[in-house]
């Protein structure tokens, strides 16, 4: 609050008028009284004209006070406080193609882009630069101890929208065990998976622990991971034991039928060999859903099986008669009409291509004959059964007339045949061994073929030849091949190629020439004389074709796979993101292991490699400034408080991690800063997560202690350096000393920031004038000038800025500065010693700019480099700019300025670090001290914590930002006792927020002006729910101020529009209840405000919200529970810690918070209670749609009929008890803790 000088005359023009009348009635008998003067319009008129003037003077008289104040201030050395410089950090992207490191030199200018709104702000960089063409490309949290880890890469530096928490863990780490063959596994039809564990009995079985789980899964069609279901009933697996399938116990899994296991190949890099590998094959694979244990973890062997029942039968639809395509969706001859030797019939189907590539699979073929068609009747046909196995075909059966010949139990085929060669209806079944793609080619149809190896299914059509037995008429002679008849009919009864038969010889007939003369083919032996003869006569007779070829109507396929143990073809494990390889072991294996690091650790890694370089990392985190208690609890109290966080840096050399020397601007990565460090020369690459390439790796491990708020930021920045909005003069001729007293000079551009150096020209110096200028300003504080021989010839002495000259001698090399105003001024040779006489001797190098105008710098606008840098391909700001302020106003040095006399640049007292809080920055609006408080709030001897309001007037709820912080703590630590700043036991924090909202029900004075009058009422409690500006004075609330409804009613009735509120009621982000009592209540003590106020059984207790006089009479009270913003420690119903949550919400007896739970059963009946001794017990929970890790907690509250009691805050003994007759959620009081501010809510506004 400012101060009011005194006023040395109040009188203002009415009461000088008054009085001068009153005067001119005594000294001007003319005028017999008051209306005669008043009635004289000339004398009035001057008498008024007098007044004014009076009144004027007056009025300078009266601000003697507060100049004489405000000189006073200016000579103790009080001065308006300078601009504050916004500050950016500029991001430099070097040129693509130029792999040398390069230099940006300090002070380079990046401006934003002018427009006609507003002029090119100017950035200036703070120090030199070396940028690098190596960039990050990923960032990873790892969390040992929760098996949590996290990759930020894509929010990071993928331009993704969100801010990402450092050192917090939102996936857990993968340990997966992958058991894959490429056969077995490969069946797309429904298949039934065994798994034969196996776990060696051991002396100390592991100690796992009760929330253990392991799930399987297997990979469909899309390569998504799809889950495989244990069968669980009793008439499946009569032995199902669930340790079996966690691989805990030894035992058989069979998994619910599944269907379509694709092929996967897996890429990784092996822990063995350390090289990127690949593994292709159908998988199953088990992945433990569970944080995993550090030791004694289960070890096993497996083994395999896969069986189908019996499959719905498959129509085949399609084969070959030899090379011919058969149409198999229509009665078809498989042989072709006309079967005979060697035709080949072909089967194929791209569906049988699973079950043909089985080891031991029962295929059953069922062929059904045509109706209506001979049946073939055969006698005599043998059909061969082959397949081809990769490189021939080979028989896997044969089949005739009578059926399969000879069946053989040693037959590794067991052929069977029913249709006895196609001859019925019937099946045909054998068990089918590995039969390969044709061709080699997997994905290539697979073949069986049936061809005929004997005899057939009928003949062709035929001419048969026929001979008959004759006797020739009359005689015949020969002679030679001449036969001669006598009475004989060769013409009539023979013809060529008949044969005759005489003397018991026979000879064919080659032709005939009479009736008595014909050829033979040789002659008779001996020559016949006069014999008789016999005819043997030949002829064709037409034989019909015989064929009764099969003619199939239907051919199905059913199949049948029993399960038989194999080997796997490959077994992985995959545990701390990289592969194993147990396939060829024989020993036990460990299918889940934790990772190696054993503290949590952020991991960054580059994309090229950096050895020898020097690296920048810009981290501009994001502080919760607010943490009103962190702390975590067990069943007896809270837990020791955590340590702050030490982290060591380290880099991979190739076999470990070793240390990295950083200078850490961060402080840990608590505040927004740089990491600088050289590179070593031994930074190897290395694979780490699930990246797929081997990079140049660094991390971040937590040494000690941890983070009460994880660190939060939006990237992570190489090549940025800070530039702040200011410009540099350099040796700036400020003018000439003329040796006179007081001289004055004036700056060519102000306001001046702090840092300037003013140097004056002087001729010589003894050796005390030279220690003690040293001892001023530093040992460079003298430069020597020489002439062009080298001789010195003077001296650039730079003098020292004091606030005033009162402590200066005639020696003194001081000087003043009015930063503002843009002057500096000299001594008067007494007390400060004048400037020699010179011509330009007076030269200064300093800053101006500054001002709130540079916090308009937002994100991705200061971009025009000033100075053209080949080997820059640009610079941005990825942060707006922000820390900028104006120069400080006279009100608030009037307010400032006695209080820097008491405090004298010293806190001692509470109220001085308040006021020295005030003084680090104008931006700061509101400041309160809460000495010997730590940062859990409770009572610390050697603490202070202080809580910081900025001065945003845009804001609902005004948040300091880590700039005004780190402001603060410059300010207030070289000020502060040496204990206090160097054990950091100052804590800065943003205030706690109570959010207020509004149901109202108002009469409007126009109904057609509804929605603007809607519209003035939420605007106007908007601002009188404002931190800053609200309240009924307009000046903003007081911490802990608690809002009445009679406030908020006239508010209300104040808006222009409204006729009266009929109803109203508060709504806080609070629990706050009225109690109305059963009988009245006469406390024997006094019971001070947040007294506890408990229910019987001691599950729920609350805090008292208004103080109990002693033997005051009362019927209600009012009690608070939990609030937003409140830390809650969660415990399941056995008491047993289980987390701690920050409350986003809070709506009467419903709590919103995030918590990564993915088991909402364990908070069943579970207790939640916050540090403040707030508790209650969770009566239901449940996710909040559509957010997964949003959780909504239903806890218990007190209830009519319940009895209640009072605890004394010192005296625990100290009861009072009462009964609950009905209890009330509207309430006509907000009350707010003393650390608390309220702000503005939802306001729903009903007019009537």
């Amino acid at each position: 609050m400012s101060i009011t000088p005194p006023r040395i005359d109040s009188r203002d023009q009415q009461m000088l008028v008054k009085q001068v009348r009153e005067l001119a009635l005594y000294y001007c008998p003319e005028w017999k009284d008051l209306p005669s003067i008043e009635s004289d319009k000339q004398a009035d008129a001057l008498i008024h004209i007098f007044s004014r003037m009076v009144e004027i003077i007056i009025q300078r008289l009266n601000k003697v006070p507060d100049k004489n104040f405000l000189t006073f201030l200016d000579m103790v050395g009080v001065q308006l406080l300078p601009p504050r410089i916004a500050k950016a950090a500029l991001t430099f992207t070097m040129a693509k193609g130029d792999n040398q490191y390069k230099k940006i030199p300090s002070r380079t200018q990046v401006a934003t882009a002018q427009t006609k709104e507003q002029e090119a702000l100017v950035f200036e960089t703070a120090e030199d630069l070396t940028i690098i063409q190596p960039g990050l490309i990923g960032a990873v949290s790892l969390i040992p101890d929760k098996d949590k880890w996290t990759d930020h890469s894509t929010v990071l530096f993928s331009g993704a929208n969100g801010d990402v928490e450092l050192f917090r863990g939102k996936k857990q780490v993968p340990h997966r065990l992958y058991l894959g063959h490429s056969k077995l596994f490969s069946l797309k039809e429904k298949a039934v998976v065994t798994l034969d564990i196996e776990v060696p009995l051991i002396v100390d079985p592991p100690k796992i622990p009760q929330e253990w789980e392991v799930k399987w899964y297997y990979f469909d069609e899309t390569l998504s991971q799809k889950p495989l279901n244990v069968i669980t009933s009793e008439d499946l697996n009569k032995k199902y034991d669930n340790k079996v399938a966690n691989l805990l116990k030894s035992g058989s899994i069979t998994f619910e039928p599944v269907a379509g296991i694709s092929e996967r190949t897996l890429t990784g890099f092996e822990k063995e060999t350390g090289l990127q590998k690949s593994w292709t094959s159908h998988w199953i694979l088990a992945e433990l859903s569970t944080p995993i244990p550090k030791d004694k973890l289960p070890v096993i062997k497996v083994k395999a099986a896969v069986g189908i029942g019996k499959a719905d039968p498959v129509s085949l639809s399609a084969g070959f008669f030899n090379n011919a395509p058969l149409d198999m969706t229509r009665d078809f001859y498989p042989f072709g009409e006309k079967p005979k030797f060697n035709e080949t019939y072909y089967i194929y189907s791209k569906q049988i291509k699973e079950v043909f590539s089985k080891v031991e699979g029962e295929i059953t073929i069922t062929v059904t004959l045509s109706q209506g068609v001979d049946l073939p009747d055969t006698e005599k046909i043998k059909l061969f059964w082959e397949l081809w196995n990769g490189k021939s075909w080979e028989k896997i059966g044969e089949t005739t007339r009578a059926g399969v010949p000879d069946p053989n139990d040693k037959d590794p085929y067991s052929f069977k045949d029913t249709t006895n060669a196609f001859t019925r209806s019937g099946i045909v079944k054998f068990k089918c061994p590995i039969i390969k793609a044709a061709d080699g080619d997997e994905e290539q149809d697979y073949w069986v073929r049936v061809r005929i190896v004997e005899g057939g299914y009928g003949s062709e059509a035929a001419y048969e030849v026929t001979t008959t037995d004759v006797s020739g008429t009359g005689k015949i002679s020969s002679k030679d091949k001449i036969v001669t008849g006598t009475e004989t009919k060769f013409t009539t009864e023979l013809k060529a190629g008949d044969s005759i038969t005489a003397a018991g010889q026979t000879r064919a007939v080659t032709a005939i020439a009479t009736d008595t003369s014909l050829t033979i083919d040789s002659a008779f032996k001996p020559d016949l004389s006069a014999t008789g003869f016999t005819i043997k006569r030949t002829g064709w007779i037409y034989k019909p074709p015989t064929y009764k070829p099969p003619s199939i109507s239907t051919l199905t396929l059913e199949y049948d796979v029993e399960p038989l143990l194999v080997d796997l073809d490959v077994i992985l494990s995959y545990n701390d993101f990289v592969y194993r390889d147990y396939t060829k072991s024989e020993n036990y294996l460990i299918p889940f292991q934790p990772v190696e690091d054993k503290e949590p650790a952020l991991y960054l890694s580059f994309d090229k490699d950096i050895a020898t370089l020097p690296v920048t990392l810009f981290f501009p985190l994001i502080e919760n400034v607010f943490a009103p208690a962190t702390l975590e609890f067990n069943k007896t109290g809270p837990l020791p408080e955590a340590t702050p966080p030490v982290l060591a840096w380290e880099y991979w050399n190739g076999k470990s991690w070793s240390l990295l020397s950083v200078e850490d601007g961060t402080k840990n990565l608590i505040k927004r800063e740089f990491i600088k460090f050289l590179a070593p020369g031994d930074l190897k690459k290395k694979h780490c997560f699930e990246f797929q390439s081997e990079y140049y790796w660094i991390r971040a491990r937590l040494d000690k202690g941890e983070y009460a708020n994880p660190p939060r930021l939006r990237g992570i920045y190489t090549n940025t350096v800070w530039a702040y909005n200011h410009v540099t003069v350099n040796r700036e001729i400020l003018g000439s000393s003329n040796g006179k007293i007081n001289q004055v000079f004036n700056f060519s551009h102000y306001p001046v920031l702090p840092g300037q150096k003013i140097l004056v020209r002087e001729i010589s110096l003894t050796g005390e004038e030279r220690r003690i200028i040293r001892s001023e300003e530093g040992k460079d504080a003298i430069e020597d000038i020489k002439d062009d021989n080298g001789n010195i010839i003077g001296y650039w002495v730079r003098w020292h800025e004091v606030n005033h000259f009162y402590s200066s001698g005639p020696h003194s090399r001081h000087y003043s500065i009015d930063r503002n105003n843009g002057t500096v001024i000299f001594g008067d040779g007494k007390r400060g010693m004048i400037p020699p006489a010179e011509k330009n001797n007076i030269i200064c190098s300093y800053q101006y700019g500054g001002g709130d105008k540079g916090n308009s710098a937002g994100a991705q606008t200061i971009t025009k480099l000033r100075t053209s840098f080949p080997f820059v391909e640009s610079v941005t700001n990825n942060e707006s700019a922000d820390g900028g302020g104006n120069s400080e106003s006279l009100d608030r040095v009037r307010e400032r300025g006695p209080q820097t006399i008491k405090h004298r640049d010293r806190a001692v007292t509470y109220e001085d670090f308040e006021w020295l809080v005030r003084e680090a920055s104008p931006r700061v609006a509101r400041v309160k001290c809460l000495p010997t408080t730590d940062p859990g709030k409770k009572f610390q001897p050697g603490w202070i914590t202080m809580i910081i309001v900025p001065d945003e007037r845009d804001s609902p709820k005004p948040v300091p930002t880590r700039e005004l912080i780190d402001e603060i703590e410059k300010h207030l630590f070289s000020r502060s006792s040496t204990y206090l700043a160097d054990l950091l036991q100052i804590n800065l924090i943003g205030p706690g927020y109570i959010q207020v909202g509004t149901h109202a029900k108002v009469h409007f004075t126009s109904i057609t002006d509804a929605k603007i009058i809607e519209g003035r009422i939420i605007e106007n409690l908007n601002r009188f729910f404002h931190p800053l500006i609200g309240g009924q004075d307009k000046k903003g609330w007081d911490f802990g101020k608690a809002v009445h409804i009679s406030e908020v009613y006239e508010v209300i009735e104040d808006t222009e529009g409204v006729d009266y509120v009929k109803e109203l009621h508060l709504k806080a982000s609070a629990q706050i209840y009225r109690l109305e009592l059963e009988g009245i209540l006469s406390p024997s003590s006094t019971y001070q405000k947040n007294c506890k106020v408990e229910s019987d059984d001691g599950k729920i207790a609350f805090s008292l919200s208004e103080k109990l006089i002693s033997g005051t009479e009362i019927d209600t009270l009012t009690v608070s529970g939990f609030k937003e913003g409140d830390h809650v420690a969660i415990h399941d119903s056995s008491d047993d810690y289980i987390t701690t949550v920050v409350l986003r919400s809070v709506s009467d007896n419903v709590l919103e918070c995030e918590a990564d739970l993915s088991d909402l059963s364990i908070l069943e009946n579970g207790i939640v209670k916050n540090p403040g001794g707030i508790k209650s017990y969770i009566s239901s929970s449940e996710k909040k749609s559509g957010q997964s890790k949003s959780i909504l907690l239903t806890v218990a509250t007190f209830g009519a009929g319940d009895k209640i009691i009072i605890r004394h805050r010192t005296d625990p003994a100290s009861t009072e008890s009462a009964y609950i007759k009905k209890v009330n959620t509207q309430v006509e009081t907000i009350f707010v803790e003393d650390n608390y501010l309220v702000y503005s809510g939802a306001h729903i506004i009903e007019g009537i």
